[in-house]
């Protein structure tokens, strides 16, 4: 029997798994958490360097763009009702979501992205697979952890699907630095080989 989804895809993240990645990545600036549920990420990436904007899409009722699948909530939020780009967004995003908000994340992000992803994000299915493609070249980071963390607070043990960090940052270019990248994402390669 399948499980139910969490009303409006509320799945908290541990404050440990976001010190996992402070300790691989450097993360300076203002942050933007799009997908903040209860605010535990975003209290684990304050610092001193760091400025966390919070927003989820629970919050639609302040009156604000809420929902980060939306045009409208990646140009507008920092509490004063005013366009403004952070230097990155960084967020556990609801799976089938995920897709829509990591390109609009980048886009309206100057220095990057990191999201906790299922592994299988990897997969180029049709509604990631050319911007996996795309951006390849600015994948810095990818950081499996293990134990798997929980998410469902309904269940014992851990969630079924191992996750990592992805990291996008605008300012690493594997091309750059001389090295063939190590991310690539071929999809329909069946096609191409009947051809």
């Amino acid at each position: 029997m399948a499980r139910q989804r969490i009303e409006r895809d509320f799945y908290p993240t541990e404050a440990a798994l976001t010190q996992v990645l402070l300790r691989y990545i450097e993360i300076e600036g203002d942050i933007l958490e799009p997908c903040a549920g209860d605010r535990a990420m975003a209290i684990a990436l304050r610092g001193s360097e760091r400025n966390v904007y919070c927003s989820d899409i629970r919050d639609a009722a302040a009156g604000k763009p809420a929902d980060a699948t939306t045009r409208e909530f990646w140009g507008w939020y920092d509490g004063r009702n005013e366009y403004f780009q952070t230097e990155w967004a960084i967020t556990n995003p609801p799976f089938n979501a995920a897709p829509v908000i990591i390109p609009l994340a980048y886009e309206h992000s100057s220095r990057g992205i990191a999201m906790l992803l299922r592994l299988s994000y990897l997969e180029p299915c049709a509604n990631r697979a050319q911007w996996l493609a795309d951006h390849a070249d600015n994948l810095r980071a990818i950081i499996p952890v293990n134990p798997r963390p929980r998410f469902r607070s309904d269940t014992g043990g851990t969630d079924s699907v191992t996750v990592a960090w992805f990291v996008w940052d605008k300012l690493h270019s594997w091309a750059g630095l001389g090295v063939p990248c190590p991310f690539i994402f071929e999809s329909g390669w069946k096609e191409k080989e009947e051809h």
